[in-house]
C-alpha cells in the first residue's frame, strides 16, 4: 500500500511539475493579450512646479574589468547629453596598467587599490568618491553608449515619484547570426518583462546597465548585503527593490547601446554566467510570490512569476523532452507540451513584430540550433562560471554613430 501511495505522490509531483514550467510558456502571450485589450497606461506627467522642486543631480557610474578600449566611447556618448546636471564615476577593476585617463573636469577615473570583482563593490567605491551629493545614480558598462536623451528621459518617472528606472538597451551590433540572436533574445525579455510587466501594474526587470535609481534607495537596498561576487547583482538589486513595495518603471525613451556577443566562445561563457546567477537566485521568487499572495500586492506577484521563469533555452528544452517523453506514457501532457510550443513561438514572433525587428535578425533564426547547442554547452559550464570568468570579452568595433 505504501509503495501504491508512493508512487501516486510520485506521478502527481511530476504532472505538477510539469504544468507548472509548461505554464512559463503560456504566461507571456496571455499577458500580451490582456495588455493589448487594456492598452498601454499613460505616464502622468507631474507639474511644472514639482519639477521645479525636485533637483535631479546624476552619478553616472560606469564600471570596466580589466578591459579599457571601449571607455573612452561610452564616456564621450555621456558627456554629450543634453541634460548637464551629472558627473561621471569610471571605476575600472583589476586592471594591469593605470594609465587610462579622460581630460575633463566631469569625469573621475577610479582605480580601487585591491580587485573588486563585483558590480556592487564598484559602485560603492564610486558612491564613496563622489565630488558632491548625487540623488540619483545611473549604471552603465565599459561597452555601453548612452543616448543623448536618456536623462531627460527619465526625468518625468523622477519627478512621478518612482525610485528605480530601467532604460531601454538597443544592440551595437547585428554583425553575426550569434549576435543577432542574442539581440532576439532580448527583444523577448523586452517586450514581456519591460514594457508589458510595468504596463499591467508590476515592475520592469533589470538588465544589468542602462538602470538608474535614487540613490538613497539604491543605498538602503544593499544595506546589510555583502558584495556580490560575480555576476546577478541586478537579480538581487530586482527582488530587494519590488520586496520593499517599490516598483521600477520601464522608461521605453531612455536608450543604451549595448555589445552583443559576436561569438560562439562568448556566448558559452556569457550564459554560463547567467545561467549561473539563475540557479543561486531563483528562489528569489519563491519569496516573494509568498510575500505577494500575503499582501494581495500585483507587483510582487507579477514580478515572482518573471524571477522563476527559467532562461529560456532551458523552457524549450524541457517542453521538448516533456513532448518526446509525455508521447509514450501520457499523450495529454505530450499535447499540453506541444501546445506550449505553439503559445511561445507564437509570443516570440508577436515581440519581433512588436519592436519592429531588425530583418539580419528574422534571417538568424535558421540558426537556432547552433544558438540552443552553445547554452546547453554553457550549462555545462555553468556550475564554476564566475571562476572562470568574470566578464565579457567582446571584440567587435564601436558604432560611430550611437545616436542615431
Amino acid at each position: 500500500m505504501l509503495v501504491f501511495w508512493g508512487e501516486c505522490l510520485l506521478h502527481a509531483s511530476l504532472v505538477a511539475l510539469q504544468l507548472v514550467v509548461g505554464a512559463h510558456l503560456f504566461l507571456p502571450f496571455i499577458f500580451y493579450s490582456i495588455w493589448r485589450m487594456r492598452g498601454k497606461r499613460p505616464v502622468i506627467l507631474p507639474s511644472v512646479l514639482s519639477q521645479q522642486e525636485t533637483k535631479v543631480d546624476y552619478a553616472i557610474i560606469i564600471t570596466a574589468y580589466e578591459q579599457t578600449h571601449q571607455l573612452s566611447t561610452a564616456i564621450a556618448s555621456v558627456l554629450q547629453s543634453r541634460y548637464k546636471h551629472f558627473h561621471v564615476y569610471v571605476v575600472i577593476d583589476a586592471c594591469q596598467e593605470r594609465n587610462f585617463a579622460y581630460d575633463d573636469p566631469r569625469v573621475s577615473v577610479l582605480y580601487p587599490e585591491q580587485h573588486l570583482q563585483s558590480n556592487v563593490g564598484s559602485h560603492r567605491y564610486a558612491i564613496a568618491r563622489f565630488v558632491r551629493d548625487h540623488n540619483w545614480i545611473c549604471i552603465l558598462d565599459s561597452d555601453n553608449l548612452m543616448d543623448s536623451c536618456f536623462m531627460d528621459a527619465t526625468l518625468p518617472f523622477i519627478y512621478s515619484g518612482y525610485e528605480a528606472l530601467q532604460g531601454v538597451r538597443l544592440p551595437k551590433n547585428v554583425n553575426t547570426d550569434i549576435a543577432c540572436l542574442d539581440a532576439a533574445r532580448d527583444v523577448y525579455y523586452r517586450v514581456y518583462d519591460g514594457r508589458i510587466l510595468f504596463d499591467l501594474g508590476s515592475s520592469a526587470t533589470l538588465t544589468g546597465s542602462g538602470m538608474a535609481f535614487n540613490t538613497s534607495a539604491y543605498i538602503a537596498s544593499f544595506s546589510g548585503v555583502d558584495d556580490i561576487k560575480g555576476a546577478g547583482f541586478d537579480k538581487v538589486l530586482q527582488f530587494l527593490i519590488v520586496k520593499s513595495g517599490k516598483r521600477i518603471a520601464y522608461v521605453e525613451d531612455a536608450f543604451v547601446w549595448d555589445t552583443k556577443t559576436a561569438g560562439g566562445s562568448q556566448l558559452v561563457f556569457q550564459r554560463a554566467r547567467w545561467i549561473n546567477s539563475w540557479f543561486r537566485y531563483s528562489y528569489h521568487g519563491i519569496s516573494l510570490l509568498g510575500t505577494g499572495l500575503l499582501k494581495a500586492n500585483v507587483n510582487q506577484v507579477l514580478f515572482s512569476l518573471a524571477l522563476l521563469r527559467p532562461p529560456l533555452f532551458l523552457l524549450v528544452l524541457f517542453a521538448f523532452v516533456g513532448l518526446l517523453f509525455n508521447s509514450f506514457i501520457n499523450l495529454s501532457l505530450s499535447l499540453f507540451w506541444a501546445i506550449s510550443l505553439v503559445f511561445f513561438v507564437l509570443g516570440f514572433f508577436t515581440a519581433l513584430r512588436e519592436e519592429d525587428a531588425n530583418g539580419r535578425i528574422y534571417r538568424s533564426l535558421k540558426r537556432i540550433p547552433l544558438f540552443m547547442y552553445l547554452q546547453v554547452k554553457a550549462l555545462l559550464y555553468s556550475r564554476n562560471a564566475n571562476r572562470r570568468s568574470a566578464y565579457t570579452d567582446h571584440s567587435v568595433g564601436e558604432l560611430k554613430n550611437f545616436n542615431g
